[in-house]
Order: structure tokens, then sequence, then C-alpha cells
């Protein structure tokens, strides 16, 4: 059992409007939802899946970073472990970053790009993304979409000072990276 929960540490659902459910909004300015989970009920996990619906209403159009994230607990200063956005380096597509537990102590993390799909403004997008066995399978509407072969041992962290907890829609704590739309049915399944 990892944070308690048996497999699964965390979702959001609720009946109503959105993809399947009341969404959560963010404005793409300074909107987030912490959620509270430490970086300790995700370590050592050797597989990893986060499943979201979302709507991206428009990228950041005021000088900084273009990335937005979907749900992450980094900052390039304090400490980093797992993050999922889109339009890391304006490419209109979603990505996968974690610290593979490999390289205990290493600033450096591991990446994944969902390359055979550019994310639409004003689309709702069904997502599934699995990290296990060295790989990454991106599915849309569970369909698989996407396969990468990475190192991934097992999802380990990096710490300056502190890694922060799992924040909904924002990225890298440092930058400007926050989500610009409506977020809803996320659930992270983790097990070890």
């Amino acid at each position: 059992s990892v944070g308690g929960f048996y497999s699964s540490t965390f979702s959001i659902n609720s009946a109503g409007s959105g993809a399947t459910g009341h969404s959560l909004s963010f404005d793409g300015d300074d909107d987030y939802v912490s959620t509270g989970i430490p970086y300790t009920d995700l370590l050592g996990a050797d597989s990893i899946s986060i499943s979201v619906s979302f709507k991206w209403l428009s990228e950041d159009s005021d000088g900084g970073p273009s990335t937005a994230g979907i749900i992450s607990n980094g900052s390039s200063v304090d400490g980093h472990q797992l993050e999922l956005n889109i339009n890391n380096n304006g490419d209109k597509k979603l990505s996968l970053y974690w610290a593979d537990g490999s390289t205990p102590g290493s600033p450096n993390m591991q990446s994944s790009f969902m390359d055979h799909l550019i994310i639409d403004f004003n689309t709702w997008y069904n997502v599934n993304v699995v990290l296990y066995d060295n790989s990454v399978r991106w599915y849309i509407d569970d369909e698989l979409i996407d396969t990468d072969y990475v190192v991934f041992t097992t999802l380990g962290f990096y710490q300056e000072t502190v890694v922060p907890d799992l924040n909904i829609g924002r990225g890298n704590r440092v930058y400007d990276t926050y989500f610009n739309g409506l977020i809803d049915d996320l659930k992270i399944s983790v097990s070890t």
C-alpha cells in the first residue's frame, strides 16, 4: 500500500460537467492544487500509471516558458521526482519526466514524449501514460498510440533541500509553468 491506499495514490472525479465530472479549472497564471501527497509515497515504485482527462485552452503568452504542468512534484532548485506536462519547448505534445532510482543523487531526469499526436486547444483528451519495465506507453482513449523504450528501474528523487508535494495544474515550481484549461478524472496508480 502507498500512502494508505492499495496501489491507487490519488483520484479526482465527480458527477457533473467536464469530461467525466466537475473538472478543475486553471487560468494559466497562478492556479494549482496541492494534493499534500509527499514524494515518499511514490518513491521506489516500479510501475506508475497516470490517467487524466484534460482540455488545454491556450499556451502561455507572457514571455515565460511555454510548458504547462498537468501534475508534478518538481522544483529545479529544491528537488524533483515526477512531472507530466504539455508543450515543452512549444511542441504541443505531452511529455513525462521522472527521476530514476538507478541514478541516486543525480539532478538529471529521464523523459519520454508522446510523438504521434499534437495536442489541439479546446479538445478533451483522455490520456493514460504507463511507466514500467524500461518503457513508457502512451494511450489515448484506451488505444496505444506510442511506446518509448527508456531507462526506468524504480521511481527515485533528487533533492537539494526538499522535494515538493504533488501538485495539479503546475509544473516546475521555479518557473511560470501553470496549466490553462480543465483537468478531470485524474488517477495515479503505483506498485512496488
